[in-house]
């Protein structure tokens, strides 16, 4: 990593350190921005100051300095982004310039958000879920009777996020031939999910999969594939640093 200050740039950090001695701020401050998707800082996120590293306090930034910090980013852009490119999927996050009067340090670490996906399995009997309504499980088994007797497995496919999901309205028998999700069993498979995994559609969301087994229509029983989509984020510090 590499970053020749200029007396210009030199100033510039010594009008930043009047400025947060006259605050209060102390010796050490911090300065927050955005890594967008493309990997370029972003300060729209995040409010716009340096915020004091014993105390908390705050003063706002101003152009001169934050031009100085967009050039030390962009000059060194390869090394700051080589921790996000570790990983397979799209990331963003945020980017930190620490500032020691002191020592005239400035070092730097990055918060990287990136998506992964929870699996989980769980299996269950469909009577269960109805214990104080056996009405509703007699209404659950009379339309697998009238419809589809001769197959003993359906599986049925389901999608959620942003705060809305639901069940594909096809499903497969066992030999793949569609299925249409009826009214019965569309509500045992949202019975499932909201017993079961709660919050399913909320946020990133998720998707999977809902198998009956009608082997036993006295215990029919269900298996879950469920994926997870959660947003996850992995803090990095960089051994470098710069002087000025």
């Amino acid at each position: 990593m590499e970053f020749n200050f200029t007396d210009e740039d030199k100033k510039t950090l010594n009008v930043l350190r009047a400025r947060c001695k006259v605050a209060g701020l102390g010796d050490g401050i911090i300065r927050e921005f955005r890594i967008d998707e493309n990997g370029n800082l972003d300060d729209s996120w995040y409010m716009d100051d340096f915020t004091s590293q014993t105390n908390g306090s705050t003063i706002d930034s101003y152009p001169e300095i934050d031009k100085l910090f967009y050039q030390i980013y962009e000059n060194n852009q390869s090394y700051f982004l080589s921790p996000f490119d570790e990983y397979s999927e799209e990331t963003s996050g945020r980017f930190m310039f620490y500032i020691n009067f002191k020592d005239k340090i400035i070092s730097f670490s990055s918060v990287i958000n990136y998506y992964t996906t929870n699996e989980s399995e769980i299996e269950g009997m469909v009577k269960v879920l109805f214990y104080r309504k056996p009405q509703a499980y007699d209404e659950f088994i009379e339309v697998y009777q009238n419809t589809t007797p001769e197959y003993r497995k359906l599986t049925f496919t389901f999608d959620g996020g942003g705060d809305s999901g639901y069940v594909e309205n096809q499903g497969e028998n066992e030999d793949g031939d569609s299925v249409e999700l009826t009214g019965p069993i569309e509500d045992v498979c949202y019975e499932i999910l909201n017993k079961e995994f709660s919050g399913w559609e909320i946020n990133e969301g998720s998707n999977g999969r809902i198998v009956f087994d009608f082997s036993d229509v006295n215990n029919v029983t269900y298996y879950v594939d469920f994926y997870m989509h959660v947003e996850a984020a992995d803090d990095h510090e960089y051994n470098e640093v710069l002087k000025f």
